[in-house]
């Protein structure tokens, strides 16, 4: 492969790793703290972490880290547009079941493939009746939060907080109302991908166009004109010769 060729689909490569993930909303650090979703009689609690988009992101994929307190525990995951009283199910994004084991944290995955316009979100965990579940946090200031192109905190004021209450979750959850919260910084991490299929359209298109280009170098021009060579074209036409007699 040619130097400059070769240049080019690298330049290709690395311009399809340098979009492949995008950082909305990261927490990260040492899981020194937890929040906790509960959904016991006379006791409900819930995990959110909310964040504001200036601008859309494609492909969004939204994890967090967790486990269940002390037994296998489940809950429902809503990425919502509103929180708490009066929010409809008119105000929700995406919402997906999950369960969590005891014991080791693990990275648990929610959503993927969202396309998110410019607006307010908040991820929000409910406990299924009788369930624990534990949002690991990074207690402050241990936590590194980092915030992608036009991304800010919003209300709830921080990246985190456990909402407790002493009712149980609404009939819709996301409507539940809240008495006390306080902040903690939750792990979790809301990334943005290309669609798979818009990269392997720009990698193939870009290839296709070096090959056309490296054609277009070794073949009769009435190649591309769809006409017929007017006569047979040997490989040894295209080799330079010395005048006889050199």
């Amino acid at each position: 492969m040619p130097a400059r060729t070769a240049w080019v689909f690298i330049s290709l490569l690395l311009f399809t790793a340098a979009v492949e993930a995008d950082t909305i909303l990261q927490v990260s650090g040492p899981n020194n703290f937890f929040a906790e979703a509960e959904n016991e009689p006379g006791s409900a609690s819930l995990g959110v972490v909310s964040w504001n988009q200036a601008i859309g992101y494609d492909g969004v994929s939204i994890s967090f880290q967790g486990t269940g307190i002390s037994s296998p525990a489940a809950g429902t995951a809503y990425l919502m547009t509103s929180m708490g009283p009066g929010t409809t199910i008119a105000d929700q994004i995406a919402t997906t079941p999950f369960s969590e084991l005891p014991g080791q944290s693990s990275t648990i995955s929610l959503f993927s493939g969202l396309d998110l316009p410019a607006g307010s979100y908040y991820l929000m965990i409910f406990a299924d009746l009788g369930s624990q579940l534990e949002w690991d946090a990074a207690d402050y200031p241990d936590a590194a939060t980092t915030l992608g192109q036009g991304v800010s905190l919003t209300f709830p004021a921080a990246d985190g907080e456990i909402l407790g209450g002493l009712t149980p979750y609404a009939p819709y959850p996301p409507a539940t109302d809240f008495l006390v919260g306080f902040q903690d910084d939750l792990l979790v991490d809301v990334t943005s991908t290309p669609e798979p299929g818009t990269l392997s359209m720009l990698v193939v298109c870009g290839l296709v166009g070096l090959i056309v280009r490296r054609l277009g170098r070794h073949f009769p021009a009435e190649f591309f004109q769809n006409k017929l060579p007017s006569r047979m074209y040997r490989p040894t036409i295209y080799t330079d010769r010395c005048p006889s007699g050199s």
